[in-house]
């Protein structure tokens, strides 16, 4: 596994997580391991510099948030091939390596035959669905079918007279090469990939707006939990999916913009859903 320093903790030195793996890189040396536990990584952290990093305190507050590499390109080229691997280099979507959330600003992106590869947040919906392309393993590609998530409890809560309405719009989660997710989101209703329940913002003045209140990977799921919701604040329904796109165009977008002269650490997160 080769990486570049992202926190230097003496000058011989340096540390860097994997998705299980705490490793300590010396100039000259072989890496010292600890496991992943929080405690022995604070162990090793202090035993070697004294004090921890804010780059150690970010990675322990997003731990749970977790990325692999994808190449569009290298997996078009190489049938499948397009996940990274830190032993086998680009490979298939269950070799795929996950990385703490912490990593993504510091690691160099591997070479792929565009420069197109980026991060893929674990779980969403790009994920599903590349999974449910390339996965090989019956469990894990079932994924986006299965996908059903319900925000309404958490986003509603003390808030549900601030909303007057609900609608359903199609929703494509595209790769963005750079981008500090890898991913954006955007409404589709010509070829969605999934489809989402948002609840509308009373108007005030000028400010109106939507709230992403569940995420389904069938149109049927999304009008039967609208309705549930519609039904019990007495809201109307608007559904913008037209007949025609009420079954999914799951399979993941692979015509991206050649990116080899943007940078190679992006920083702009254009994940908003409004």
């Amino acid at each position: 596994m080769v990486l570049s320093p992202p926190c230097a903790l003496r000058s011989e030195g340096f540390f860097i997580r994997d998705s299980s793996t705490y490793f300590v890189f010396y100039e000259g040396g072989p890496p010292a391991r600890s496991n992943s536990s929080g405690e022995s990584l604070r162990f090793l952290v202090h035993h070697l510099l004294g004090q921890e990093q804010p780059f150690l305190q970010e990675i322990q507050m997003q731990q749970d948030r977790f990325y692999i590499l994808y190449s569009p390109s290298e997996a078009a080229e190489n049938a499948g091939a397009g996940f990274w691997s830190a032993e086998d280099g680009w490979s298939g979507f269950d070799s795929a390596m996950p990385y703490s959330a912490g990593l993504r600003g510091v690691l160099s992106f591997p070479k792929s035959l565009r420069r197109d590869a980026g991060w893929i947040l674990v779980g969403s919906i790009l994920e599903m669905s590349l999974a449910k392309e390339f996965s090989t393993n019956a469990e894990t590609a079932c994924r986006f079918d299965n996908l059903a998530d319900r925000y309404g409890d958490v986003v509603l809560a003390s808030r549900g007279d601030a909303f007057d309405s609900l609608e359903i719009q199609g929703v494509r989660e595209d790769h963005q090469p750079r981008s500090e997710s890898g991913s954006y989101m955007e409404v589709d209703n010509v070829s969605p990939q999934a489809y989402s329940v948002y609840a509308r913002l009373k108007r005030d003045g000028d400010n109106c707006g939507v709230e992403c209140i569940g995420d389904f990977a069938s149109h049927t799921n999304a009008t039967t939990y609208a309705a549930e919701l519609a039904a019990m604040h007495a809201w109307s329904v608007h559904d913008y999916v037209p007949e025609a796109a009420r079954t999914p165009r799951w399979i993941p977008s692979v015509s991206v913009q050649d990116v080899g002269n943007l940078a190679w650490h992006g920083q702009v997160d254009i994940t908003a859903r409004t």
